[in-house]
């Protein structure tokens, strides 16, 4: 074996462990980023960071399970008309989680989401920048992976409720999915 083969050899072997050790740590990268992003309140950033069409409908979901399981409940068999009323109810309030989850996930929304655990109104006066000063709800994220091309960075509040992000691998880059929030004290 040549001089000119064992130099191709470890330039090769050198390419293929920067490539490996980048395809391992880029989801944990961006994190990093949606911290950065979050912290600076750069929207822009986070947004090219985010499907938020897909973030959208898993929301949506989410709170649409919630208020069926929610009517379920409270619904009797007993009445007829009351369950009937109850589904109704169910009916029209998916109609306003619908809109109210397309008019929060936004960047700026997410950005109060991941800084400190809620969403406020976009009528809300306080402006304040304690999200900035605490420290953010992503740092004490546990982190896993979840397949070869999917992410999670389950957020945990002080109280125990666990927000989830789920992230997916897009060619050699890394994009938020899904965020699957603690509504199992839904409506109670």
């Amino acid at each position: 074996m040549g001089l000119e083969e064992k130099a191709i050899k470890k330039i090769f072997v050198l390419a293929a462990t920067v490539l490996v050790s980048y395809l391992a740590f880029s989801p944990y990268l961006t994190l990093m980023s949606l911290k950065s992003d979050i912290k600076a309140h750069d929207g822009e950033s986070l947004a090219e960071k985010i499907d938020f069409p897909a973030v959208r409908e898993s929301l949506k979901d989410q709170f649409n399970v919630a208020m069926a399981k929610e009517t379920m409940d409270s619904s009797s068999e007993d009445d007829p008309w009351g369950a009937a009323g109850a589904a109704l109810g169910a009916a029209l309030a998916s109609t306003m989680v619908n809109g109210m989850v397309d008019g929060l996930v936004t960047p700026s929304g997410l950005i109060e989401l991941m800084s400190n655990g809620e969403i406020k109104s976009s009528g809300s006066d306080d402006q304040s920048q304690t999200s900035i000063d605490q420290e953010l709800a992503i740092s004490g994220a546990v982190l896993s992976y979840d397949g070869v091309n999917k992410f999670s960075a389950t957020l945990i509040s002080d109280d125990g409720d666990e927000m989830k992000l789920v992230l997916r691998r897009r060619g050699l880059s890394w994009i938020v999915t899904d965020i699957r929030l603690p509504l199992d004290d839904f409506g109670a």
